[in-house]
């Protein structure tokens, strides 16, 4: 799956130029999903009806606002569109929603909107504590859980769901009140996973280790994701050979085909 997140959109030369590159965008890079952000896309402040359903006409999936979201006073007649989410961490209820959850391809893609609080002029509340509420009220409905460690992954078991994928390297990074002696990293974390769960579990640091450097570990874990998320037609080397030092490349590219090949149908 490819999601292709554009921001921010401006004004309404912005539009016209979205309306003539995202099809040939769409095209030439296979995407699947279009996130715009276009609080700024009506003069530079706001959204007006017409453009919001331009932009539905373009085939845009999800729609973000900020800071500038009640700019044009036409969004009150679509606020509350499922498409169009406003900052999830403004003021208890206001009009409109503040992630979404959608369907693309037999998978669930969940967009969250959060605005920052440095220098902006709205109120708005924690962002980090708002992402705790949104995340509590999608649980037990990811696809697929990656963890790089073994109690994060028992943590994270109520947010996926009784179909989904739960990998796990097998790696014990202790807490503060492990380091501390306050506490003592439980034993039997893999078996508690395994009673709710029928976890693929891996031994990425182990791996990346034969394959020549341990710090090659997050590699691997990515390619369980490649897998699982069935992303395997994107040209991964090209990706790492622009982006990776020469020295290392051969490396990476090796953790990367071991993490793929580690994730059965």
């Amino acid at each position: 799956m490819r999601v292709l997140a554009i921001g921010d959109l401006v004004g309404e030369n912005g539009v016209k130029k979205l309306k003539e590159t995202l099809p040939k965008i769409r095209e030439q890079e296979k995407i699947d999903f279009v996130i715009v952000n276009a609080e700024n896309s009506a003069g530079g402040m706001g959204i007006t009806t017409k453009i919001f359903n331009e932009l539905k006409e373009m085939k845009v999936d999800a729609i973000t606002m900020g800071n500038h979201t009640w700019g044009k006073k036409d969004i009150f007649s679509f606020a509350d569109d499922p498409k169009l989410l406003r900052p999830a961490n403004y003021a208890p209820n206001v009009p409109g929603h503040g992630y979404g959850i959608f369907d693309c391809k037999g998978k669930k893609i969940c967009v969250v909107n959060l605005i920052g609080r440095t220098d902006m002029n709205v109120l708005s509340e924690n962002p980090f504590l708002k992402m705790n509420d949104v995340l509590n009220a999608v649980k037990g409905k990811a696809d697929i859980i990656v963890s790089f460690e073994k109690m994060e992954a028992l943590r994270a078991l109520d947010y996926l769901k009784p179909d989904g994928v739960l990998v796990v390297n097998n790696e014990e990074i202790p807490s503060m009140s492990v380091i501390t002696g306050e506490e003592e990293y439980p034993e039997d974390v893999l078996e508690e996973i395994q009673k709710h769960v029928k976890a693929k579990v891996i031994d990425a640091p182990r791996l990346a280790g034969e394959l020549g450097n341990e710090k090659a570990a997050n590699m691997i874990l990515l390619g369980t994701i490649i897998r699982a998320m069935g992303l395997e037609h994107i040209h991964w080397e090209q990706i790492l050979e622009a982006n990776i030092k020469p020295q290392f490349l051969e490396l990476n590219k090796k953790a990367l085909k071991k993490g793929i090949s580690l994730i059965g149908d």
